[in-house]
């Protein structure tokens, strides 16, 4: 055979192979992107500060490495299509938890069948157990699946794409903690406030304050 024809077929053997790694990332991101929907808001029997989706996120990607482990490019620019669709799609399930935790009710659609929306204060703790779980174990763990799947991939690279994603989980954790802090400052705020201007003590010639309940709660 001409190594032409070879060459011909080598080329349209990679083109299939970047077709099937875009095609099955591109139904694992539609998958992650709607993954909000499918919170029951129910904790983990092991866990109770998580719910399912940390893991439901791991069954998705574990999945496409599976599908993918049988192809194993040898085009080296090709490898890095799979290292780059790989690292982005744990990024849009930080979409998702921001959506779950700062979009009103009516924004997030009916409750599911036998579930119940839980306060602000409830729902952004459950999220912010659903970043750090995923941001600490189950990242972690995906990494080495995808390093036993692709071998020869370069380490250095996988770190830097490893980087790039803590450092939008880190950002949401931030976030979230912010605002569940915020709605537990507000009230502690008006309890001060109520203890100071309406419970009757004189703050200037009254007696030095030994307990905090007697005077704020």
């Amino acid at each position: 055979i001409p190594a032409v024809c070879l060459e011909g077929v080598s080329n349209l053997v990679n083109e299939v192979c970047r077709l099937f790694v875009v095609e099955t990332f591109t139904a694992a991101l539609e998958e992650i992107h709607n993954l909000h929907q499918e919170e029951d808001w129910i904790p983990d029997e092991s866990m109770r500060s998580i719910t399912s989706l940390p893991g439901q996120l791991h069954a998705t990607l574990s999945g496409t490495l599976k599908d993918l482990r049988g192809v194993l490019p040898k085009d080296h620019s090709l490898l890095q299509v799979v290292r780059h669709q790989f690292f982005e799609a744990p990024k849009p399930f930080c979409d998702c938890l921001h959506r779950l935790a700062f979009m009103d009710k009516a924004s997030l659609g009916p409750d599911r069948e036998g579930t119940t929306m839980p306060s602000v204060e409830e729902r952004a703790l459950l999220v912010l157990g659903n970043l750090t779980y995923t941001h600490k174990t189950i990242l972690p763990r995906l990494v080495k699946e995808f390093e036993g799947a692709f071998p020869s991939c370069d380490t250095h690279l996988i770190q830097q794409d490893c980087q790039g994603v803590a450092e939008i989980y880190d950002t949401l954790e931030r976030i979230v903690l912010h605002r569940y802090l915020a709605k537990k400052t507000i009230v502690f705020n008006g309890l001060v406030k109520r203890g100071m201007f309406t419970s009757g003590v004189d703050w200037v010639e009254g007696l030095d304050t030994l307990e905090i309940r007697d005077h704020i709660l």
